[in-house]
């Protein structure tokens, strides 16, 4: 398979846009591929035909190995793409949404919700069942009672 001048170019820029958003930092070198960094150092190339090569001497940490693995990763992914057609010419956006208005309720409107919530659940059926079951012991004071008053028991 004979690929063109043009193909070879395009497919080491998509994968500058690829490696620059996992944070690898890329440098064109004179035998046509990309040399990635990281920390400064060198890291690995990605020849035009893609893939990754490397020396030893490069990776002679974990985190190196690590790094070195996932460039590979993604040539490997970015490859298939290319040579099914799809680019990563322009990073996917999503439209931001954080700049609404957010409206709180009051402590009064929460407090007539649970009100009302509770004057719904204590309906006179209700209100049967629970003293059938309670027939000696004593209710305990609902919570929004205790604001009403004031705290006071």
């Amino acid at each position: 398979m004979n690929i063109s001048a043009e193909e070879k170019n395009r497919y080491l820029r998509e994968a500058e846009v690829v490696l620059a958003r996992e944070g690898f930092l890329t440098d064109r070198i004179r035998t046509g591929g990309l040399r990635v960094l990281l920390d400064g150092l060198p890291l690995c190339e990605v020849p035009e035909s893609g893939g990754v090569t490397y020396r030893m001497a490069d990776i002679s940490t974990p985190e190196r190995i690590t790094a070195k693995d996932k460039v590979y990763s993604m040539q490997t992914k970015l490859r298939l793409f290319f040579d099914w057609g799809i680019t990563f010419g322009e990073p996917y956006a999503t439209p931001e949404h954080a700049v609404r208005k957010v409206a709180y309720a009051s402590r009064e409107e929460l407090f007539q919700s649970v009100r009302k919530a509770q004057q719904e659940q204590n309906t006179p059926t209700t209100q049967e069942k629970q003293s059938e079951k309670s027939d000696t012991r004593k209710s305990p004071q609902p919570a929004m009672k205790l604001y009403d008053d004031g705290g006071e028991q």
